[in-house]
This record gives structure tokens, sequence and C-alpha cells, in this order.
């Protein structure tokens, strides 16, 4: 079997689907990856008023940015400024062209430093880190985050935090919550909330053969998952969104 190449890897899901399929769950269509999203999108806006964080005049950081879904939420709701670094050609080139007026950068997280050290209010990344294999490239990246963050800055990142093992997903590597914590704190990143993202429309939670039902009723399960997040249950191993600050 030929071993995981990143920047393959995503080069060729890019170009084959420059879109939230490319970049969400590839067995889902793209209506299905749109509710995805939008429970991404909530889930994000529940702790920026949580907790009081503003977009609007910040300098932000989207490490992992695709197809740009979170480089245009964060120009819709006036960031100052806007940085973007994914380890594919195809990314950058898009979103240089699309948002001239922004930077962006061709990098692994894990490998290089990002440009820009303590310049960024809130830096983001959704997604990412559990497609990093290597240990010392995880540790590498949120090092990174950590160096780019201005003191109070915040950081956000999704993944489920919990430690599995996924042999038949050979691009991922999921880790807890105590290693997360563990290389945050090394980093001077405190964990103020992990909250869920997903219930029900998370694969996780789904049996094998029920993605083809999912596929028909993303809008049922996306209202579901709204209640549930209501009433704050655990999500188990389903998607979660940490929020982090940078402390001196």
């Amino acid at each position: 079997m030929k071993q995981y190449n990143p920047q393959e890897y995503w080069e060729k899901r890019l170009s084959d689907h420059f879109s939230l399929t490319g970049v969400g769950h590839k067995g889902f269509n793209e209506r299905y990856n749109e509710y995805l999203y939008r429970s991404r999108v909530e889930s994000l806006e529940y702790l920026l008023n949580k907790y009081g964080i503003q977009i609007q005049g910040k300098n932000v950081l989207d490490i992992g940015c695709g197809t740009g879904f979170w480089v245009d939420y964060f120009h819709q709701r006036e960031a100052n400024s806007i940085c973007g670094v994914d380890i594919t050609k195809i990314s950058i080139a898009h979103l240089k062209n699309q948002y001239p007026q922004y930077s962006f950068y061709q990098m692994n997280i894990g490998e290089e430093n990002i440009p820009g050290e303590h310049k960024f209010d809130i830096v983001t990344s959704f997604d990412v880190f559990h497609h990093i294999l290597d240990d010392l490239q995880f540790q590498l990246g949120i090092r990174n985050m950590s160096k780019s963050l201005r003191n109070d800055g915040y950081a956000f990142i999704s993944d489920r935090f919990v430690q599995m093992r996924t042999p038949f997903v050979k691009h991922c590597k999921y880790r807890g919550l105590d290693e997360y914590r563990k290389e945050l704190q090394k980093n001077n990143l405190q964990i103020k909330d992990v909250i869920p993202v997903f219930f029900l429309l998370d694969d996780a939670f789904v049996p094998i053969t029920g993605t083809i039902v999912l596929r028909l009723f993303p809008s049922l399960l996306f209202k579901l998952d709204q209640r549930l997040k209501k009433a704050k249950l655990s999500n188990g191993n389903g998607l979660k969104l940490l929020l982090a600050y940078k402390v001196d």
C-alpha cells in the first residue's frame, strides 16, 4: 500500500472537488457537507458569543484554509486582516486570486514556521491536526500556532479529542484531550472550553449501512443536532470544538 503523503492526498482531493466535499466528508454529497459546515459555524459562533470574542477589526490566521470557507466567513465579518496557510498549491493559488487583499502561504505547519510571529488575535485550525500523523510534527504544529498568537489571543481547534484507532483511515490520527492539553500548556495555551460540533450528523454514531440513509435527511439531522447541543450532552467520539487562550 502506498504511504500516505499529505500534500499529494489533499492536492488530489481539491483538484477533484474544489468544494465543501473536497475539504469536508468525502463520503457525503455537497448538500450534506453544507449542513456539516452550518453546524461548524453554529458551534464557533456559540463560543464567540459566550466569551465575547469579536471578529471585526481582528487579525485572523486560518490554518488549513482549503477552499476558503473560513476565509470568507471572517471576511464577511470584517476582520482587519486574514492570513491563510495550506499544504496545497491549488488552495493558495485560488485564494490569492479570490482575495488579493489578504496573505496566503503554502506550507506544512508541522515542518515550517508560520509567518507573522505574535501577530494574530485569533488562530483557527479546523480539522487539521488529526491529519498530522507524526507526533513530532503535531507538537511543532501546536508550537507554531502558539507562536503566531498574541498574548491574550484565542485559538480554535476542531478534533474528536478522543484517542481512536482508525485502521481503515490511513490519513487520520485521533489524539485524546489529555495529549492536546499537555501540548497546549507547554506552549502557554490554556483550554477554556470544549463543545460538541456534531451528534447525529457525525459518522461516528452511524452504522456501516447508515450513510446511505443519512444522505437523504441532512436537514432533519441538523435540527436534531441543534436540540442536542442545547441540552449540553456529551457527543462521545463525535467532532468537538476547543477554545484555548494565550497567556504570558
